[in-house]
């Protein structure tokens, strides 16, 4: 579950929309170095978990997962603050359960009318797991979401969401890649746990 949907079930404080929302734009599927979407979860750096070693190749792999993730929460970010519109590119950045979760969630904005306000605060980046060369690449990346400053709002600026949502969730995701010459996609939740860890 990322935060946009807990915002979706859980609960809102006010928050003002920011002024500018930056335009939905394409990922690059250069591999060596991906294009970053701007949001805001661009540029967040990332650790990899106790015990995982990276050679060169992994590096670069774990890197340009990471940066897969963050596009698909800037993306989602873009698309639900446009109140689920123009979200046909999000099989740029997902495939599987997330891209089915991405498009169904975008439509339910879209048909109620409701926008995503506020800001998210993105943080603790991290590869908990990588395995190349199998038939298809393979990562996990966790991060944390403040959700607390953020919330879901309808036509008449009301919130739509609870008043127990936790301010900070912890989410655990999937990303895959057929290939080195093809970018990640973030295919499915692992796991996701109130709170975040320090």
């Amino acid at each position: 579950m990322s935060a946009v949907l807990v915002l979706g079930l859980a609960a809102g404080c006010a928050a003002e929309e920011p002024a500018d929302v930056p335009p939905v734009t394409e990922q690059s599927s250069t591999p060596a170095e991906p294009e970053v979407l701007p949001g805001p979860a661009a540029g967040i750096p990332a650790a990899h978990a106790d015990g995982l070693e990276l050679n060169g190749e992994e590096a670069d792999a774990a890197h340009a997962a990471v940066v897969a993730v963050q596009n698909f929460l800037n993306y989602e970010d873009q698309v639900l603050r446009r109140g689920g519109d123009a979200y046909h590119q999000y099989g740029t950045y997902a495939s599987g359960e997330m891209l089915n979760r991405g498009e169904d969630i975008a439509e339910e904005y879209s048909g109620n009318g409701w926008r995503l306000v506020g800001t998210v605060v993105y943080s603790e980046f991290s590869i908990s797991s990588l395995a190349l060369h199998l038939p298809e690449d393979e990562a996990e990346v966790s991060y944390c979401a403040d959700i607390s400053q953020a919330d879901v709002r309808d036509g008449s600026d009301e919130t739509v969401v609870l008043d127990d949502r936790p301010e900070k969730v912890e989410s655990t995701v999937r990303v895959l890649r057929e290939n080195p010459n093809t970018g990640w996609k973030v295919d499915s939740f692992v796991g996701v746990v109130e709170g975040c860890g320090s």
